[in-house]
């Protein structure tokens, strides 16, 4: 019974879902939920302040705030405030699509909250134990194009049109951009962990293409075949930073 009611009383500060016939007997039972639902929300908003500093000193604390106060109505509390604001990219992406905010001077800044969000991803990522280099190379010949790898939970890559990379670059020495205009051509990103403080480095389209791949899964096989199967020189090198953490056979042996 008591534990039904903490996830009541949970669901009504998360989520604003609440039974009444819970509560029965609590006097002035909305104005005292509504001081726990403000307190949280003022919670999650912090949150994605931590998690998202550059895109909030480029567009200013308040219109920051109020794109997170827009962002928080519509999207359910995290059970992890880690996680809180997972889904800022996506938002701001359907706010530019809809021509009724005043992002129209910012087209980078999904592109950018993504960075911010991968970084933060990056610090609190598990960490795993590395293999040595060679171990790969222990696996029966014809069993070795059933292998799909394993990366670092730290390890991610994007793509973007906009010089975000710049823009982090900018923000470790706290300067604010007057003017941001896309790229030539596409950059690609890797964002990872060294120590204790996650980072972002420039990385060529072919690394940016194995990365993407392990991380969808493809076996060694696939990646053989595919058009950029000239990626596979990458894998030594990953081995070598300790990117690459395990493999496992699609098939057994």
């Amino acid at each position: 019974m008591l534990r039904q009611q903490l996830q009541q009383f949970s669901n009504a500060i998360l989520r604003h879902e609440f039974n009444a016939s819970t509560f029965i007997g609590t006097p002035d039972l909305n104005r005292r939920l509504g001081v726990y639902q403000n307190n949280y929300q003022l919670i999650r908003l912090r949150s994605m302040e931590q998690v998202f500093p550059i895109l909030m000193n480029i567009l200013g604390k308040n219109y920051f705030r109020q794109i997170c106060h827009h962002y928080i109505a519509q999207y359910p509390a995290e059970n992890n405030l880690n996680q809180e604001g997972q889904g800022l990219a996506s938002f701001l992406k359907e706010l530019q699509k809809s021509n009724t905010s005043d992002l129209e001077g910012f087209p980078y800044i999904a592109d950018l909250s993504r960075l911010e969000w991968l970084l933060h991803q990056a610090y609190y990522a598990e960490t795993a134990t590395a293999p040595s280099e060679n171990t790969v190379t222990r696996e029966e010949p014809d069993a070795t194009d059933d292998i799909r790898f394993q990366l670092r939970n730290d390890i991610a890559v994007l793509s973007t049109d906009w010089p975000i990379f710049t823009l982090w670059q900018q923000s470790q020495r706290q300067a604010i951009p007057s003017c941001v205009s896309g790229l030539d051509e596409k950059n690609y990103l890797c964002i990872f962990r060294y120590g204790f403080r996650p980072f972002v480095t420039r990385i060529k389209k072919p690394l940016f293409q194995l990365i993407q791949a392990i991380h969808n899964g493809d076996t060694l096989n696939t990646i053989s075949h595919c058009e950029y199967c000239a990626t596979l020189k990458y894998i030594p090198l990953l081995l070598k930073r300790g990117w690459i953490t395990s493999w496992q056979l699609e098939r057994p042996i």
